[in-house]
């Protein structure tokens, strides 16, 4: 933890989800990145964030369990991905885990339909009760692997933005992501130190493949407020 960190969360008092001081990392972290939050969004990805604890204390749904570390890790990283999700957009989330970032842009982007998947039931299960908590009207939880929704006609070529988190590799990302995204659209991929996205540009570079040489990347690096974390979004158009 670095001494900014350590200054917030000993200042702060109450940090639970909710809080005003957790309301104002969200807040604060999204103005960092040219995004106006209102009270109401923020109290819906408070919602999320309560209800994401009581059922992490059951199932294994992340291993970020201090307020402060998930307003930033989680719901803050997210909204990165904002400024390139159009207003409108249909959005797939591939291994949504606990609903990131899927559930940030659903409540503050303005999709048409945030569609959010993964391979883990419990994991879906939590995201079906707190889309309903939050009356998060454009979205939709489904257990499927993205393997398995390519083969169903009605998504094939259907997204215009496929966002994801904690998918290793450019060449698996494409794979799993270009069947369901329509000509033009982009891969949205949260990512770690700009470094190791540089050595997999390279090794991308490298394939000769049809379909893998179609795509057009580009990597935008942040840093994350409070915590001053260096990520990478890639940005991968079909």
């Amino acid at each position: 933890m670095n001494r900014s960190y350590l200054k917030f969360t000993m200042a702060s008092g109450d940090i639970s989800p909710g809080s005003g001081p957790w309301r104002q990392l969200i807040a604060r972290g999204a103005g960092e990145f040219g995004i106006d939050v209102s009270s109401a969004q923020i109290s819906k990805l408070a919602c999320h964030a309560t209800e994401l604890l009581k059922w992490n204390r059951r199932i294994n749904l992340t291993r970020i369990s201090d307020p402060v570390e998930m307003a930033i890790k989680h719901y803050v990283d997210s909204l990165a991905c904002v400024p390139y999700v159009p207003e409108g957009a249909n959005v797939l989330d591939i291994g949504t885990g606990g609903g990131f970032p899927g559930v940030p842009l659903a409540v503050v982007a303005n999709p048409g339909k945030v569609f959010m998947i993964d391979s883990v039931r419990k994991k879906i299960s939590f995201l079906q009760q707190a889309i309903r908590l939050m009356k998060l009207y454009n979205s939709e939880a489904r257990h499927i692997r993205a393997q398995e929704l390519k083969e169903q006609s009605d998504y094939s070529e259907f997204f215009d933005i496929v966002v994801c988190r904690a998918l290793s590799g450019i060449d698996h990302i494409i794979e799993l992501a270009f069947p369901l995204l329509k000509d033009g659209g982009v891969v949205v991929a949260l990512k770690g130190r700009a470094g190791q996205v540089e050595k997999e540009r390279r090794q991308h570079a490298g394939k000769t493949d049809t379909v893998q040489s179609t795509s057009k990347i580009r990597t935008v690096k942040y840093r994350l407020p409070v915590l001053a974390v260096e990520r990478s979004l890639v940005l991968i158009k079909k």
